[in-house]
This record gives C-alpha cells, sequence and structure tokens, in this order.
C-alpha cells in the first residue's frame, strides 16, 4: 500500500491527526485552545520529521525543536514534559492508525467465518505490528512521521538525497 491508497482508505488529514493526538493527550498538553494546539501540534511534528531526518531523532535536542517550530521552550514543555513524551504520542497515534486500517478490512469481509478468522488474525497481526513499530521507533521516530506526514512531496535523508 502506497500513501495515496493509505490516504484513500483513511480519509485522514494532518489536522485530523493533530485533532486525535490532541484528543488522546489533552490531560497533559497545557493548552486548551484547540485551534492553536493542533496548529502547533502540526508545526512540532513537520520539525520533528525535519530534524530528525537530518540528525536522528535520539540527537534532536528540545533546542533544536524550538528554533525549527519557532515555538519558545516553554511553549512545547506545555505540550509534552519530554522527547520521549512525544515519541510516546507519535507511537500511540501510529498504533491507533493500525488499529484502524485492519478493523476497516474485517468490516469489509461478509462471510461471518471469514470475519472471525480476519479478526483473529488481525489481533496477532496488530501484536506484531505494534511491537514492530515500537522496536523502529526506538531507534528511528521518524518513520512514522514519515507515515504520518507522508502528505509532504519529498524529504532530504542524512545523506542529503531527496526521498520521493
Amino acid at each position: 500500500m502506497n500513501f495515496s491508497e493509505f490516504q484513500d482508505l483513511m480519509n485522514v488529514s494532518r489536522k485530523d491527526i493533530c485533532r486525535e493526538v490532541f484528543d488522546q493527550n489533552r490531560q497533559t498538553i497545557r493548552v486548551k485552545k484547540e485551534k492553536t494546539v493542533i496548529k502547533n501540534l502540526d508545526k512540532i511534528f513537520v520539525a520533528t520529521l525535519k530534524i530528525s531526518n537530518k540528525k536522528g531523532f535520539h540527537n534532536m535536542s528540545m533546542r533544536d525543536l524550538s528554533l525549527e517550530t519557532g515555538l519558545s521552550l516553554g511553549a512545547l514543555y506545555a505540550y509534552f514534559a519530554s522527547k520521549d513524551e512525544l515519541l510516546e504520542m507519535v507511537q500511540q497515534q501510529g498504533r491507533t492508525i493500525t488499529g484502524k486500517i485492519l478493523e476497516q478490512k474485517i468490516e469489509k469481509e461478509t462471510d461471518p467465518y471469514a470475519k472471525l478468522r480476519k479478526r483473529n488474525g488481525s489481533i496477532r497481526q496488530t501484536s506484531i505490528v505494534c511491537e514492530n513499530v515500537s522496536l523502529s521507533l526506538r531507534n528511528h521516530a521518524f518513520l512514522v512521521l514519515f507515515f504520518l506526514y507522508g502528505s509532504q512531496k519529498s524529504y532530504q535523508n542524512r545523506a542529503g538525497k531527496s526521498i520521493e
């Protein structure tokens, strides 16, 4: 499945993704104006992708993120307490999207037995996918950000080559 097919299947925009992240993290995000949060989360995710692509997620500093987004360090800390918390937000959204995709595939099935077989297989696949995503993100957080923000036309990899 390419990003275009994914977008057709999910019918989701970056704004929708940011709104979902806000909804899932309302208790920890200290900014309460939804419009502001969505706008700034989008900036944060785009900047995280850009910096992670150049330096790697673990080498990115909060100061780097602040400079790239134009948000103060204090403003960034109003959204998450640490890079680990930012990473958990991204991972949770990746798990949510994976679950939705699998659920939609199951719902398309008309035969109840086939649906049950797919559901049982999907539970195992979801577990495997989530574990793989989790392992990948421990080292390469930008992979999920590529997935979430794939609508951008191209990226520069660490070697400076454009990725389409």
